[in-house]
Formats: structure tokens, C-alpha cells, sequence
């Protein structure tokens, strides 16, 4: 059911690139080496939506959705956004299976090196709750700061 929503979230997205101009598709890696392919569909010169999704060696599949309020003009190589949502949504398909979704934000800043290609990185967190068998939904995370999940990748984009 989890996978079923993350593939529908980055349908809908790609979906909207049919109406929407300057669509970015991006290949983005994490703190925790995973990889993902995501496409960033503006509705407005300062509003976009973001979806990512990919995989990791493990085995997880792992997703993120973003609202992207970006702070520069799209005119300006230095990309500076504010991103509100789902920065870590990660699904371990193994017996039994586990999953795991934070809900926060983000700060995005890169830059565009030529008219369609450009790298960012963003840095953030999110209040995560975990699905497992016989454990609880909310859990301490003592080795993180302030109990939050982290969100650190860096990506490679492409404008269309």
C-alpha cells in the first residue's frame, strides 16, 4: 500500500509536467546512500512540487514529496527554496515488513552551471514514525539531534 501511494505521489507530479513549463528531473543521493530519481514540476514562478523516489543497495525503497517555495526568480543561476512535506518516506520489503515516514522540511540552495543543467543540496529534518511489527510508532532517536531524522542530498538536475 506504501509503495502503491509513493508511486502515485511521483505519477501525479509527472503527470502535471504536461501543463507546467521548465520541469526538473533529477537523480539525487543521501546521507544514507540511497539513490533516487525525482522530477520538481513549478505550478508558479515560486511555488513547486517535488517528488523523489528510488532504492538502495539494502533492498529499501525509499521516497520524499515536497511543496518547493523558492526565495530566488527562476531568471538567477542560484537556486535558494524552502521545502515543506515528507522528506524521508523508506519502505524495507523483507519479512515482516517495516517503513518508516517523517514529516518537516528542508532548505535547498544550488546553483545552475549552464541553461539546463545545475546541482543542489538540501539540508533538513523530519518527526519520523515507524511502522514495525510489535514496536511502537513513535521512537527516541538519542543519536540524532533534537529526536529528528535527518535529510542531507545532494542532486544533479536537468531542466526540460
Amino acid at each position: 500500500m506504501k509503495i502503491s501511494i509513493l508511486v502515485l505521489c511521483l505519477l501525479v507530479a509527472a503527470g502535471a509536467a504536461v501543463w507546467a513549463g521548465d520541469v526538473l528531473l533529477s537523480l539525487s543521493l543521501d546521507w544514507m546512500f540511497n539513490l533516487k530519481l525525482g522530477v520538481e514540476v513549478p505550478l508558479a514562478p515560486w511555488f513547486a512540487l517535488r517528488a523523489d523516489l528510488g532504492g538502495s543497495f539494502s533492498g529499501t525503497i525509499v521516497g520524499d514529496l515536497f511543496a518547493v517555495l523558492h526565495a530566488m526568480p527562476p531568471s538567477t543561476p542560484l537556486r535558494l527554496a524552502l521545502l515543506v512535506g515528507v522528506p524521508n518516506a523508506s519502505i524495507v520489503p523483507t519479512c515482516p515488513p517495516a517503513g518508516m515516514v517523517s514529516f518537516g522540511g528542508a532548505i535547498l540552495a544550488g546553483y545552475r552551471f549552464t541553461e539546463r543543467f545545475g546541482m543542489d543540496l538540501r539540508v533538513g529534518a523530519g518527526f519520523p514514525l515507524f511502522f514495525e511489527e510489535d514496536r511502537p510508532m513513535i521512537q527516541d532517536l538519542p543519536d540524532f539531534p533534537l529526536g529528528l531524522w535527518p535529510d542531507v542530498t545532494l542532486s544533479a538536475f536537468l531542466r526540460l
